[in-house]
């Protein structure tokens, strides 16, 4: 991954839209998609609705000062990096989170274009990237770009959100 660009997605955007297994959350933790202080948050959240494993537990337990030590926790979690599955929750992720933001971002589909770059140019993107070329049939311009870009994020939003819990 090119790493153009890279936020961090808030515990309380993530939590209603997919439920993160604790691999995917240490696969975005390593990769920057999420801080120690939503990893902790998103825990805490699951302590407070139902049981947990160890390891979310004591995430959950750690004080705001002791953020530090997430990643010593999170070692031990089994993430493998080049699973597409913990790639496309990200991409998923950091695409809704993109939209759902793109009024107080300068370039919103600048910024969808670094993010299709850093997915290593996922061909679920193409419709919405400018430079790659509408499919016939397809409308063009900006409010077609941005209508296939909510498309995708509705779509992958009904997959995650029926996803076993």
């Amino acid at each position: 991954m090119s790493d153009l660009l890279k936020f961090k997605i808030p515990a309380d955007f993530i939590e209603p839209r997919v439920h993160l297994s604790l691999a995917e959350l240490a696969h975005g933790y390593r990769e920057g998609w999420i801080g120690a202080d939503g990893v902790i948050d998103l825990c805490v959240q699951r302590l407070s609705i139902g049981s947990v494993s160890q390891a979310e537990e004591e995430l959950a337990l750690l004080l705001s000062d002791e953020a530090d030590q997430v990643e010593g926790i999170l070692e031990g979690v089994d993430a493998d990096r080049t699973s597409d599955d913990m790639w496309k929750v990200w991409r998923y992720l950091a695409l809704a989170w993109a939209y759902e933001n793109r009024e107080s971002l300068g370039d919103a589909l600048g910024l969808v274009e670094m993010l299709y770059a850093d997915f290593n140019y996922p061909s679920e993107m193409d419709g919405f990237i400018r430079y790659m070329p509408a499919q016939p049939g397809q409308r063009t311009g900006i409010d077609a770009l941005i209508s296939r870009w909510e498309e995708f994020v509705r779509s992958e939003s009904e997959f995650y959100r029926s996803r076993d819990r």
